[in-house]
């Protein structure tokens, strides 16, 4: 999980969303069609590593639930 990040609207439908060592996603595209590239790791940075969205909502929606998923912590009873 990364401890906190920053959207950065870099330019017309061009966003990057950076954390504490640098750039983790960009987002490019236009309204109809975004794409969002995975770079946190140097495996994600191949092929495969994009994931196409209809909506800039949609598409910033994977990277929140990406960044602010929380382990799964067993309950005790």
């Amino acid at each position: 999980m990364e401890q906190g990040f920053t959207v950065h609207h870099r330019n017309t439908h061009h966003w990057d969303i950076t954390g504490k060592d640098g750039r983790v996603f960009r987002l490019r595209g236009e309204p109809g069609g975004y794409k969002v590239f995975d770079e946190r790791e140097q495996m994600f940075r191949q092929e495969g590593s994009v994931t196409d969205f209809p909506s800039l909502q949609m598409a910033m929606g994977f990277v929140c639930a990406e960044l602010m998923s929380e382990p799964n912590l067993q309950q005790s009873n």
